[in-house]
């Protein structure tokens, strides 16, 4: 698990580094930290949206507003409280040395994986739902 996260962190360093202008006041280490806890965040929403459709929940409630608070309960803790976390992850693993070592080909093949975790994310929490709370 731990070479898979490396990865996708290492992935969404690569990307930050190759769509962020550091002239214009850009900050790469931000957008590596937002690039890569964003997806992880969509799909705990898209778990918790799961479980509110097999658990029934969704036939007691009218309104949209149980929804919403639990979505926020459950990605802001994740998008704020493992950016510390995942910053420091990226120092002790080594990744920006890692990301000047890496060929060209390499690069385009991480910001490759980067963008399809980013809109996997996206598509699970979409995908769960619409299935399990539309109705």
């Amino acid at each position: 698990m731990k070479a898979i996260l490396r990865y996708l962190l290492a992935s969404c360093y690569s990307f930050a580094r190759r769509w962020v202008n550091p002239r214009y006041g850009g900050d790469v280490m931000w957008t590596t930290v937002h690039g890569f806890l964003t997806p992880i965040s969509f799909i705990a929403a898209g778990i918790f949206v799961f479980f509110i459709g097999i658990t029934g929940i969704k036939d007691y409630s009218n309104s949209s507003w149980p929804y919403i608070l639990g979505l926020a309960m459950v990605m802001l803790p994740i998008g704020y409280g493992l950016r510390k976390p995942t910053k420091n992850a990226i120092f002790k693993w080594g990744i920006e040395k890692e990301f000047k070592s890496l060929s060209k080909k390499q690069r385009r093949k991480r910001n490759t994986v980067a963008f399809l975790f980013f809109f996997f994310g996206f598509y699970l929490f979409m995908y769960l739902g619409i299935k399990y709370i539309a109705p």
